[in-house]
Formats: structure tokens, sequence, C-alpha cells
């Protein structure tokens, strides 16, 4: 009698747990309504995305990407010509008239030339440089907005294939990166980069670079931040992975063989049963790539402007070194050191989102 018991709380359970998994098997059965109101600046299509995966036409959902960032990339370095050229100009203009300057003036007055010729340098500089700083921070509220979206849906898929454990486990870590980004990201390292930016116009100004140290110090502190954050992440995602799919796993295999001792269907119920957890581990699947591919269309132009704009500030110094003043071709590279930081932050967001969602599909795929 007490087996016959337990056979019916297996049979119910196995059940229970079947019937609830068939309905988050197909991709209609989500609501991305709040993706789609994230993404709708762009001409992603995520349901689109997410059933291209589920249906296996893996190539036509990335078709055109790499293609796409690389026009991207041309086009926007075509845009800079504008801006390099004023810089090289007024670069230019300031070496001619320090050397004619100094040759029939007196040397107050070819200093102030100089300030005024190098104010208006920097006026210039500085307006890309807030471009750049403006671009990357409304790419990291869009990662942030995203994030925030498919939580509850991927949450849910996790759950549904893997297990409760796996799903509150995916759920600390993503609250914690939108933590990361919102906080350490957004409100510290973006206005650090911006203090580092204007240490090194002050220091740019008198020859004597009284701030050079203070500018190396704060480059440092900064990459260091990004490097540890990123070590923190990987650390998270792999512990967190090597414990809670596991004991989702055995909750998942002691059903089943459970399932499998009841008389007449208990073969069925295993095999249905993993048929189910199959299809949920697919649609899990889908939307954790759609999620990374969508991360990347949201942030990759921004990301191309700005390595387009450094790149431009690049080779604006390199043309004024040897023709204007050392501390002029100093100030654009300093410029061009804050728009790599400022890119290499967004970029360090990203690969954050990116590596967990890898990690968690990967980890996450367990089958009865």
């Amino acid at each position: 009698m007490k087996r016959v018991v337990i056979l019916i709380i297996a049979f119910m359970a196995v059940a229970t747990l079947i019937s609830i998994r068939v309905k988050a098997a197909e991709p209609d059965d989500y609501d991305f309504s709040q993706i789609d109101e994230v993404m709708s600046n762009t001409d992603f299509d995520f349901k689109e995305t997410v059933k291209l995966f589920f249906s296996g036409e893996t190539d036509k959902s990335i078709t055109g990407l790499g293609q796409a960032l690389l026009d991207s990339l041309f086009s926007e370095l075509a845009a800079q010509k504008s801006l390099i050229t004023r810089i090289v100009i007024i670069g230019v203009a300031a070496a001619v008239f320090m050397n004619v300057a100094s040759a029939f003036l007196k040397g107050s007055i070819a200093q102030t030339g100089f300030y005024i010729t190098f104010m208006l340098l920097m006026g210039t500089l500085m307006s890309g440089y807030v471009i750049a700083a403006d671009l990357v921070t409304d790419a990291m509220n869009s990662l942030l907005e995203f994030m925030e979206a498919v939580v509850p849906i991927y949450t849910l898929s996790v759950g549904f294939a893997a297990g409760s454990s796996s799903a509150a486990s995916f759920y600390s870590i993503i609250t914690i990166l939108i933590v990361i980004i919102q906080k350490l990201l957004c409100d510290f390292i973006i206005p650090m980069i911006y203090i580092y930016m204007v240490f090194n116009f002050i220091n740019n100004i008198t020859e004597e670079n009284v701030f050079t140290r203070i500018c190396e110090l704060l480059k440092t502190v900064i990459e260091w931040i990004l490097k540890a954050l990123l070590s923190c992440v990987i650390g998270m995602n792999i512990i967190q992975s090597m414990i809670n799919p596991v004991m989702d796993s055995l909750k998942t295999s002691a059903l089943g063989k459970a399932a499998s001792m009841i008389p007449g269907v208990g073969g069925v119920l295993t095999s249905v049963s993993g048929l189910v957890l199959g299809s949920g581990t697919l649609i899990k699947n889908s939307i954790g790539m759609a999620s990374m591919i969508a991360v990347i269309v949201l942030c990759f132009i921004p990301v191309i402007k700005a390595v387009a704009m450094s790149i431009g500030y690049k080779f604006a110094g390199a043309m004024l070194e040897p023709v204007s003043d050392k501390r002029i071709s100093n100030a654009v590279n300093g410029i061009y050191e804050s728009i790599v930081l400022l890119a290499k932050t967004l970029l360090y967001g990203v690969v954050f989102f990116l590596l967990t969602m890898a990690i968690v599909c990967y980890s996450t795929n367990r089958t009865v």
C-alpha cells in the first residue's frame, strides 16, 4: 500500500512538471513586448530571431552582422574627416603662429597667441569627447534597460528548462551585473575618465607637465578596476554554474527515476518528460542567443563611433607631432586615450552580459 501511494505521488509530480513545462515550450508562449520596446530604435526583431534559433535557422539570424560592423566602421571613419582636418589645421596654424611670433614679436605676445590657439583646439577636442561620452552613456543606459527587460523572460525559461536553483542563480547574477554597470561603470568609471581628460588638458597647457603622474595613476586605476570587475564576473558565473545546475539536475533525475518505476506508463512518462525538457532547453538557448545578438546590435554602433573617433584623434596627433608644438600633439593624444577608455568601459559592460548569458546557456543544458 505504501509503495502504491509513493508511485501515485511520483506520477502526479512528474505530470505536473510536464504540464508546466509544456506551457513554455514554444517562443509564442513568452511575452517579448518589453524587449521590443527597448529595441524599438533598431531594426532588430527579437521574437523573430528567437524563432529562427528555435527552428535551427542560425545562419539567417546572424547573416550580415559582420558586414554591417565593417560598413559602420568605414562609414564612421569617413565621417571623421572634417574633424581630423579641423584639428590638423588649427594645430599647424598654432605652430606657424608660434614660429612667426617668436621671430618678430616679444615672447609674451607669442605665448599669448599660442594659448589662444591652444584653447581653440581644446574646444574642438573636448566637443568630440563630449559626443563620445554621450554615446557611451546612452549605450550603457540602453544595455541596462535591455537587461531589466530580458531578466524575467530568461529567468522563466531557465527555470522551466533547468530548475528553480539555476533560475534563482541567474536572477541574482544579473541583478549584481545591473548594479555593477549602473553604479560602478556609469556613476564612477565614466566620471573618472572625464577627470583624467581634464587633467590631461591642464597638464599640456604649460611646458612643465606637472600632472603627468596623476594622469598615469588615474588611467591605471580605471584599467585595474575594469579588469578586476571582469575577473569577479567570470568567477561568480563559474562558481554558480558548478553548483546550482547540478542540484537541479539531481532533482529532475530523481523525478525521472520515480516516474520510470510506475507500472505501465513509466516509460511513456520518462520519454515525454525528456522531450519536454529538451524543448525547454532549446527555447532557453534560443532566447539566450537572441539576447546576446540584441546586445551587440544595441551597442556596436556606439562602440564603432567611439573607435572611429579615437582613430581620427590618433591620426591627427601623429600628423601634428612633426610640425606642431609637443603640447598640442600630447593634448590630442590625451583626448584619444580618454575616448579609448570610454570605448573600453562600454565593451566591458557588454562582455559582462555576454559572458553571463553564454555560461548560463551552457551550464543549464540538462535533460532527464
